[in-house]
């Protein structure tokens, strides 16, 4: 059985990533901490999955690909992610992955250091079994979802960015009547608290 990853990307531009992290600790050192976390989680993908990027903005492609390309030895796509929430752009982003063949796709970010190769191990087995796996985080997100097939209810009349995403989508999949499965809590750096706490929690 098939499994792609597709990560949500941004472009490492100045000022654009990791906003909250750069209102404590400036943009550059917000932008360092940024390419790295994405380099450490591309870094931990197993060789076996397939993986798709979907990048913003839709004119750095060119960077994205020279940035992205060399760090994996798999072929990886690109996809420009469309106007809109991140609804919207998770929705896209699980249809573009799924047309590349898949039989499961992983959502994920670049900014979760808990995703490690164990952890997407353990995941991709419990996919085998479940419509859904999911990984929660912290902050009342969720940092990582493994689904069968495409649900795009799960991703309509979200809260995005609130405390409440992950037991919403929750709902949603019990409207559904799917089976899932909840992986370990997870913490993924959105600003300077989450990332001394991960830090923490890594050390």
């Amino acid at each position: 059985m098939k499994i792609r990853a597709a990560l949500l990307l941004k472009a490492p531009i100045l000022g654009t990533v990791k906003t909250r992290l750069a209102a404590s600790l400036g943009g550059e050192e917000a932008k360092r901490i940024y390419i790295q976390l994405v380099e450490w989680q591309l870094s931990q993908i197993p060789d076996s999955w397939g993986i798709d990027i979907h990048f913003a903005p839709s004119t750095a492609l060119k960077q994205m690909e020279e940035w992205i390309s060399p760090l994996k030895t798999q072929k990886i796509s690109f996809f420009s992610q469309p106007d809109g929430d991140l609804g919207v752009r998770l929705s896209v982003a699980l249809q573009n992955s799924f047309s590349q063949g898949a039989d499961r796709v992983a959502l994920m970010g670049g900014d979760c250091p808990e995703l490690t190769f164990h952890y997407l191990q353990i995941a991709e087995e419990f996919s085998i079994s479940f419509d859904a796996t999911i990984a929660p985080a912290l902050d009342g997100g969720y940092a990582l979802l493994i689904l069968n097939q495409y649900y795009p209810s799960l991703f309509q009349n979200i809260p995005w960015s609130t405390s409440i995403v992950f037991s919403d989508t929750k709902q949603a999949m019990k409207n559904l009547g799917l089976k899932v499965h909840d992986l370990a809590v997870v913490e993924d750096i959105d600003d300077l608290d989450s990332f001394q706490r991960s830090r923490l929690r890594s050390g």
